[in-house]
């Protein structure tokens, strides 16, 4: 069985900013690797 990783998935609802998004920092912040999803 192979090893599972942990990771964060983060949707992005309305636009792509990065900068100033709280939600995204806080994602980061465990060290984990983001998955970003944006359906249009």
């Amino acid at each position: 069985m192979p090893d599972k990783k942990a990771s964060v998935i983060h949707w992005f609802r309305r636009d792509l900013r990065i900068a100033d998004n709280t939600a995204l920092s806080r994602a980061a912040k465990p060290g984990l690797p983001v998955v970003p999803v944006y359906i249009e």
